[in-house]
């Protein structure tokens, strides 16, 4: 009797988990998944001194199964009630043929493109903010911290 009950719980909790696993893969697949990453670099002039400038490199990945649609890349403070967006010629496509940059952008999977501001180029109105934010046009947003923000 106690066999006969204990693998009649392991085959509910096996098919338990089996379930929950499917769900669990399936959700997961069907979700928007951007990779933000975000570097501060110095600027050196071509004798190789450092020239006092910096550069913020952002790199963003789609890690996502389809393509994504970006509306609108920018900067932002933490509570998102300021959000000012990066100028289309700060932004790079990492493809060796360059497609032009212009919003939507379709992301496909596995594919990334790169924003790069210098320092002497930011208006005061991005230098105040401490995240840089994605946003897609089905709703989805994600955003990163700037690496140690009083560097610029």
């Amino acid at each position: 009797m106690l066999g006969e009950s204990l693998m009649l719980f392991l085959t509910i909790l096996s098919l338990t988990f089996s379930v929950g696993n499917t769900l669990y893969l399936w959700f997961w697949q069907n979700r928007v998944h951007l990779k933000l990453q975000i570097k501060i670099r110095r600027v050196y002039s071509a004798a190789g001194t450092e020239t006092g400038d910096r550069i913020l490199i952002w790199n963003i990945a789609n890690a996502s199964t389809f393509a994504v649609y970006i509306e609108e890349i920018g900067f932002c403070d933490i509570s998102y009630a300021s959000m000012v967006p990066v100028p289309l010629e700060f932004i790079k496509s990492k493809h060796k043929q360059e497609k032009p940059i212009g919003f939507p952008y379709k992301l496909e999977s596995r594919e990334g493109i790169s924003v790069v501001v210098a320092h002497s180029s930011q208006t005061e109105e991005m230098r105040k903010h401490v995240k840089m934010y994605v946003k897609t046009c089905c709703g989805y947003s994600t955003s990163a911290f700037i690496p140690v923000a009083s560097l610029l």
